[in-house]
């Protein structure tokens, strides 16, 4: 009788074990599905299709720095500057291409015309690797566009 009960919990122990790891096995499988999806619309520049799928993608993995970075992409050329700020910092909380998520910060930043803070942000990617040339000319675009702002500042007094 105790060798039938025994068979029984370890058989249920087996049925409910290979359940979960098929659900597990199920949802990689779908994320994996949703991620190829999403890059072959951020590929055809359907910018707004790709952040939808990586809405799914966050919502089933919410520590999927890659998703981050990439819906950051999204909301950018969308002209979300504020929602790609947020997943940018995301990605950089989650230790995922720093330098490139600061590099975009400042970009949007530049976008929404809050030149001091693209300054710091193009400043901090230039501490990070001083050969960053792409840095280096956005910066000195911001400084020749500050300049020209403040002559012509200067000229309607």
């Amino acid at each position: 009788m105790k060798t039938i009960f025994l068979i029984c919990k370890v058989t249920t122990l087996i049925i409910i074990f290979s359940s979960c790891t098929n659900s597990k096995i199920d949802n990689q499988i779908n994320q994996d599905k949703l991620i190829k999806e999403a890059r072959h619309l951020y590929g055809e520049k359907k910018y707004k299709e790709a952040k939808l799928i990586y809405n799914q993608i966050l919502k089933n993995d919410s520590t999927n720095s890659e998703a981050f970075f990439n819906r950051g992409i999204c909301n950018s050329k969308t002209d979300d500057f504020v929602g790609a700020l947020l997943d940018y910092q995301r990605s950089v909380n989650l230790n995922y291409r720093i330098e490139d998520a600061y590099f975009n910060i400042a970009c949007c930043y530049g976008a929404m015309e809050v030149y001091d803070r693209a300054i710091v942000y193009f400043k901090i990617v230039l501490l990070m690797d001083p050969n960053e040339s792409n840095a280096k000319v956005e910066l000195e675009k911001l400084n020749k566009l500050i300049a020209s702002k403040s002559k012509r500042a200067d000229v309607s007094l």
